[in-house]
């Protein structure tokens, strides 16, 4: 349990950048959900916690497919150096 909560604990620290409003073009990168999620949210923490865990998972997912592309094109071009 102490374990698990220091990973959320460390997770929240690498997250809070999601929770503050962007000021560059990053902004662009977050989906709509989340912008919703959060004016919905009130400032109220856990709320915003929601918001971040699932913009996590979002853009995760878009990160695992960006890498599996990257080393699918790089084994075509190069073999197994990739």
């Amino acid at each position: 349990m102490v374990i698990q909560k220091c990973q959320q604990a460390t997770a929240l620290c690498f997250l809070f950048p999601l929770a503050a409003p962007a000021q560059s073009s990053t902004e662009a990168e977050y989906t709509a959900r989340y912008s919703k999620c959060m004016d919905a949210s009130g400032g109220v923490t856990v709320e915003m916690l929601s918001c971040i865990a699932a913009e996590m998972a979002v853009q995760d997912a878009r990160l695992n497919n960006a890498y599996s592309d990257f080393v699918v094109n790089c084994l075509r071009s190069v073999g197994k150096r990739c």
